[in-house]
Formats: C-alpha cells, sequence, structure tokens
C-alpha cells in the first residue's frame, strides 16, 4: 500500500507538473476510517513557507460552502494538503457538459458562492482564484468552493484574474 504520510492511497485522480491529486483514507480505531483527499506538491524547499502559512489559515476556514483543509505536512520529502473529498462536478465541467441550469439552480450556485466568499471575507482571506474551475456542484446541487485561501495551487497557464483581485 502507498502512503503519503497518514494517507493510504486509494487511487491517483490526475497528476500534473505542479504535483498529483490522489484519493486517499486515513485509518482510524475500532475500523473507522474516513476518505479525503491529498495534494502531492511539487515544491522547492523555499517555496514551502509561504504554502504552509496559507495552508494554516486555510485549515481553520469552516464553512458548509467551503472544501475543507485539514493538514499541511511532508512525508519522504515531498510536501502535501489534504482535506476534504468534496464529491460533486466544477462548474465548469457541468457547464461544458450539460444543458443550462434553470434559473433557480443558477441562482443556489451563485447565492452559496457568495456565502463562502463572505465568509472568507469576514476573516481578511481573498480566495484569489474564483472561477467555474474551482467551484463544485454536487448531485443534490449543493455548492462548495475550493482551494480558499490557496491562490498559490492555481492553474499557472490561466489568464483568469479572480473578481477580488
Amino acid at each position: 500500500m502507498i502512503s503519503i504520510g497518514r494517507y493510504e492511497v486509494v487511487e491517483t485522480l490526475a497528476e500534473g507538473e505542479h504535483g498529483s491529486l490522489v484519493r486517499a483514507r486515513v485509518p482510524g480505531a475500532l475500523g473507522f476510517e474516513r476518505e479525503v483527499l491529498v495534494r502531492r506538491l511539487t515544491l522547492a524547499r523555499d517555496a514551502a513557507a509561504p504554502i504552509a502559512a496559507a495552508a494554516q489559515a486555510a485549515c481553520a476556514l469552516v464553512h458548509p460552502n467551503l472544501v475543507l483543509t485539514w493538514e499541511f505536512g511532508e512525508d519522504a520529502g515531498a510536501w502535501f494538503l489534504a482535506g476534504e473529498l468534496a464529491r460533486g462536478r466544477s462548474l465548469r465541467r457541468l457547464l461544458a457538459t450539460s444543458s443550462a441550469p434553470s434559473a433557480p439552480a443558477a441562482w443556489r450556485v451563485v447565492a452559496e458562492t457568495a456565502r463562502a466568499l463572505e465568509h472568507l471575507h469576514a476573516r481578511g482571506v481573498l480566495h484569489g482564484d474564483v472561477s467555474p474551475r474551482t467551484v463544485l456542484v454536487s448531485e443534490s446541487g449543493d455548492v462548495k468552493l475550493r482551494d480558499a485561501g490557496l491562490p498559490m495551487l492555481a492553474d499557472p497557464r490561466s489568464t483568469h484574474r479572480a473578481p477580488e483581485q
């Protein structure tokens, strides 16, 4: 079994030049286990400090419309972030593969994304990369904003600038 820190890798979801995303589980007492998302980061040692500071702030952000970040760590010389494995599709993918959402569904996405941003801004945190790629919509229509407070994880090829910037 391949592990990253205390997390046992179940499957690799994506790989790129900046690292990889894996679905993992963390075992607990009496057979308890939780599935998590682990982002293994390809970082130079001097780049870890700013990400560690941002990750620490992100770990303190708890809101029903945010994908939670739980841990920033190092394993075998590689840095990683671990957090909630949110189920759903990005708004980007949803809009590309589905028909236009109904007006109530669209307003729900806008309202729940706005609630997440309000929570961040009340704590002095800018998301830094609000885009259809970072908005997740579950099968039931619940909305979660991912990568909150971690703008350095944005796609470096993107020309998009978040409205907050």
